[in-house]
């Protein structure tokens, strides 16, 4: 009988590690009207399947796979990964135990039973079963790199390092360790070896590649004559993070230019004057510039220990003046504090660990001694009407605010509030560049740009930090602000 070439296993392989999905799928299709019993193409075709979210494609291809080979612990435990893919936990589960009761030294296996029991938040038994899958297949970098991740999320901070040491030296050049390790070293205060995997993140490679950077020239932080482009990235957040590094870059270099996001363009331009700023809805086609970098990049210039972040620098950004009238005559100042609410985040990242329910404000909402004002995005009357109705207390919301779009308009409310209490979201990064006493909610684990137990912020002096001591618990944490709300009385 005919076998597949290793030519043709290696052109699969090729379109996998490409991501060419569509190009597996029909290449792995055709062969298996040829190979109808090769294991191999069954498992390349269920890949390509999931990777388009074909999910109950996948299954049938795989169960069909499965009755050829009904002892397949490589099958089973495919089957497992689909479910995965579509976090159905429980079923993925039973087939990865069952393919374990059909290969017990299945690394595999162990592996992705720990990655759902990190998923769950069940630390210490993702770590045991990476150190299984560790102890059956010593080289197992991506086992080592996700086991530094649990170490990291359960505070273990020298273990996170060792394990992620030793997936680099299995492979020097594995990305996900590179890129873990650096923001670790970042939230250690280690900025120079930070800073240097921060520049191996996605974003700015997709950013080059829209942008048609290839033939530009990357700043070097070295003096130049000629015009100098700044590229914002990331969210509006991270433009503001890192956009404090502005007033450094102009004393440093005088012709620049900052592309920034449409919603920031009127208040940077404000507030950093010396600078002149493009909207990135124009694009860069038709800016001239010697040079560029990427905002987030200028980081390893400015910020390489703790003591760069300057201390004087409360407030970077200025709100304008006429929206701060406009947010005068629409708040009734009854001479007491005004403290502003955030308790949601749309962000893809953590967006469950950090976001808090409203409900969970009640103990600090109870209090009439303050006037609460509604920053959150997105419709919120609901939540507020549930806690108004158990605390006889009103979180005051202008709808004829867009707090979404016009940041100009949220920046004035922003700087009409005596305090901010928010969890760390945009609504954080604004408070802080306008020098805004703000107290923000962290979870346990937590962005690296609020770095390790400290409960200041070195980008922003007026904010101070209340974290979980343990996961999960929001309680704790309410209950320490409310203290210090107390005292404020």
């Amino acid at each position: 009988m005919e076998k597949i070439s290793k030519q043709t296993v290696l052109d699969l392989l090729s379109y996998y590690k490409s991501n060419n999905l569509i190009k597996l799928e029909s290449a792995s299709k055709k062969l298996l009207k040829k190979f109808p019993n090769e294991i191999f193409v069954y498992n390349m075709l269920s890949i390509s399947l999931v990777g388009q979210k074909k999910y109950g494609k996948a299954i049938a291809v795989l169960q069909k796979a499965l009755k050829i080979f009904p002892k397949s612990a490589e099958i089973i435990c495919n089957i497992g990964n689909v479910f995965n893919a579509q976090k159905k936990y429980g079923k993925a589960l039973k087939e990865y135990e069952q393919a374990l009761s059909i290969k017990p030294g299945y690394a595999e296996v162990y592996y992705n039973i720990a990655n759902i029991q990190k998923e769950q938040k069940k630390f210490d038994e993702s770590s045991i079963n990476y150190n299984k899958a560790i102890q059956i297949k010593p080289d197992y970098v991506d086992a080592y790199c996700n086991l530094g991740t649990v170490k990291k999320h359960q505070q273990k901070i020298k273990e996170a390092i060792i394990n992620y040491k030793k997936a680099l030296k299995i492979n020097p050049r594995h990305k996900n360790t590179i890129i873990n390790l650096g923001y670790l070293n970042l939230s250690n205060e280690n900025f120079q070896d930070g800073w240097k995997a921060h520049e191996r993140r996605v974003e700015i490679l997709i950013l080059y590649e829209n942008l048609k950077l290839k033939n530009k020239i990357v700043w070097d932080g070295k003096k130049f004559q000629g015009k100098l482009l700044v590229i914002g990235e990331q969210g509006l957040g991270d433009h503001i993070l890192f956009g404090s590094m502005l007033n450094d870059l102009s004393k440093k270099h005088s012709e620049i230019i900052v592309m920034v996001e449409e919603r920031l363009f009127s208040l940077f331009k404000r507030s950093f004057p010396k600078i002149s700023f493009i909207s990135n809805k124009n694009g860069i086609k038709n800016i001239s510039f010697e040079k560029y970098i990427f905002l987030g990049s200028l980081g390893k210039f400015f910020r390489n220990t703790s003591s760069s972040f300057p201390e004087n620098q409360v407030s970077f950004l200025t709100p304008d003046n006429k929206n701060v009238a406009n947010i005068k005559k629409l708040i009734k100042n009854r001479g007491i504090k005004k403290i502003g609410l955030s308790w949601m985040t749309n962000s893809l990242n953590n967006k469950k660990e950090r976001s808090i329910p409203l409900k969970k404000f009640i103990p600090i909402l109870k209090s009439h001694n303050f006037d609460f004002f509604d920053l959150q995005y997105g419709d919120t009357k609901k939540e507020r009407s549930l806690v108004c109705s158990k605390t006889r207390n009103k979180i005051i919301h202008f709808n004829s605010l867009d707090y979404t779009n016009d940041i100009e308009s949220l920046a004035a409310l922003i700087s009409e509030c005596d305090l901010v209490i928010t969890i760390a979201n945009f609504t954080t990064q604004l408070a802080g560049s306008l020098g805004i006493p703000t107290w923000v909610l962290l979870p346990h684990t937590c962005h690296w740009r609020w770095f390790l137990k400290r409960s200041d912020s070195l980008w922003y002096p007026s904010i101070r930090l209340f974290r979980q001591t343990k996961g999960g618990d929001w309680d704790t944490v309410i209950n320490n602000i409310n203290e210090s709300l107390n005292k404020l009385k």
